[in-house]
């Protein structure tokens, strides 16, 4: 496998503890005064292939799944070069040499959707959607249809669609302002919610998605979560509190008890999560607002698991936070392609693998995660300084001052990055000093005592404050230091007929303390 020829950049995070949002501590866990440091995990990122066509605005839409990646082409005029384009996994190897190409007309590819055996493309210059189903027996696809959807009454119909294992959601943003909810049943489509009472609300049905318990519905800064009570899809929370932020709603994502909305006209990202089993919270759990300067970020989403990919058309970046459902552990900056016009218009991330579209281009960029095995010892006791190149076994405290969220940027802009920091940082670490120095000569103490008095006695000395730091290291400038820490896409007719994937290496690296 060949590396990206991009530069490598190595994000080492530490992550335990945090008081408040100003002053951070570090827990250290005593036994007999012996400090234990273990775990040591990396994420390797391949830039595997970069898929180029003919195709005009190939990657205008992308989907994927553990096995089929399709990728929508949407022509300059309607009913002419519309496709969606399938490429297949074969005995665990991509081939990216040979594809199926489905074609119809009406804008088709703007919109697509892959799960199971099931591909879902709309055309919403005609009001359509074609479901196309895999064939079992040669695992692959046909161009012939498998069922065609249709609503003349609605415009746009097909403009954004979701699937999930058994249930379909198609928008239609323009016009009545609809969506509509499909269950699979006896291989088929079956339309069984017809979302019509928001037709107040402008560009209702502008992004979607669905679980088999969930759909949700955006428009033009407001979301709407509805709940699957038996076929009922009811229970409706409306997230109306932030029609300030620009284009919020234009994409959503949905993963188990949490949702994701982009608002890229505002460059930030929200996530929502329950309060409890089916009672979703209106106000946002997390904000990622960090990137104010990021142009277009959260134009694209995608999550698997506990990982969320964002995509910044504007900048050409893409960004992937590790363990956004908790406390984001580390974020890996994925740029370079700034003569990548459109890069980052879609994204999609499933398992081991990321694609990135930049539509501009025809070019769709393909990445391949690796997790390595922990390492077995990082060094017992940090270096004062840190090294020039990065330490075979990592180093455990590489920065002087703590940061919130570990984040790795370009070079040009860390002089920046460094002037920044906790205020509180030196009293924080002369009183954990002060507190190991006492420790340590208090155990001496004990010791001593219970040698001359001939008992045994242990004092448990395990109370002690926390601190979170993170520091990063890039090849060519040494350690510098940071303190910052879905699929729909939303466009006008002639802007938003593009998508993009991508990449080069980066290695994260998480130092969690054990006992």
């Amino acid at each position: 496998m060949t590396l990206s020829p991009y530069k490598i950049d190595l994000c080492i995070d530490f992550y335990v503890n945090s008081v408040n949002t100003t002053m951070f501590t570090s827990q250290f866990y005593f036994t007999s005064a012996l400090v234990t440091i273990l775990s040591v995990y990396s994420i390797d990122v391949y830039n595997v292939t970069t898929i180029e066509s003919s195709l005009s605005a190939f990657g205008s839409s992308i989907d994927i799944n553990n096995h089929t990646l399709v990728i929508g082409s949407v022509g300059r005029y309607s009913n002419i070069g519309n496709y969606a384009t399938i490429y297949r996994k074969n005995n665990n190897t991509w081939d990216f040499a040979h594809s199926t190409e489905l074609s119809n007309k009406g804008w088709f590819g703007y919109a697509l959707s892959i799960n199971n055996h099931y591909c879902a493309v709309g055309g919403y210059a005609s009001d359509k959607v074609y479901v196309y189903k895999e064939n079992e027996d040669t695992n692959d696809y046909s161009n012939n249809v498998y069922q065609t959807i249709s609503k003349t009454s609605s415009h746009e119909y097909g403009k954004s669609l979701s699937l999930s294992d058994y249930y379909m959601i198609v928008g239609a943003p323009s016009g009545n302002n609809y969506a509509y909810i499909y269950q699979l049943q006896d291989d088929t489509y079956t339309l069984v919610r017809s979302i019509t009472e928001y037709s107040t609300e402008s560009g209702f049905g502008l992004s979607v998605d669905i679980t088999d318990d969930y759909a949700i519905v955006g428009s033009n800064n407001k979301v709407f979560i509805f709940t699957n009570n038996g076929q009922k899809w009811d229970n409706v929370v409306e997230i109306d509190g932030y029609t300030q932020e620009t284009n919020f709603g234009c994409n959503v994502v949905i993963q188990n008890e949490y949702i994701v909305v982009g608002a890229y006209g505002v460059n930030k990202v929200f996530v929502f999560t329950q309060t409890s089993e089916g009672t979703w919270n209106k106000n946002a759990w997390r904000v990622i607002d960090q990137y104010a300067d990021t142009s277009e970020f959260g134009y694209s989403l995608s999550i698997h698991n506990s990982m969320l990919l964002v995509g910044a058309r504007g900048a050409k970046k893409a960004y992937l936070f590790d363990n956004f459902v908790h406390n984001i552990s580390s974020v890996t900056v994925i740029d370079g392609f700034q003569d990548q016009s459109g890069f980052g218009n879609d994204v999609a991330l499933i398992d081991t693998y990321i694609a990135i579209a930049a539509k501009n281009m025809n070019k769709v960029f393909f990445f391949e995660l690796h997790y390595d095995d922990p390492t077995s010892i990082p060094t017992s006791i940090p270096t004062s300084i840190p090294t020039s190149i990065p330490t075979s076994i990592p180093t455990s405290i590489p920065t002087s001052i703590p940061t919130s969220i570990p984040t790795h940027y370009n070079k040009h802009t860390m002089h920046n990055i460094s002037k920044q920091g906790n205020p509180n940082y030196m009293l924080t670490v002369g009183v954990i000093i002060a507190i190991l120095t006492v420790t340590i000569l208090c155990s001496f103490y004990i010791v001593r005592l219970c040698k001359k008095y001939k008992t045994v006695g242990v004092e448990d000395n395990s109370n002690l404050s926390t601190f979170t730091f993170a520091s990063i290291y890039n090849l060519e400038e040494g350690w510098g230091k940071t303190v910052h820490p879905i699929h729909p896409q939303c466009d006008s007719d002639e802007e938003s007929q593009t998508t993009t994937p991508m990449h080069e290496k980066y290695k994260q690296l998480s130092l969690p303390f054990i006992v």
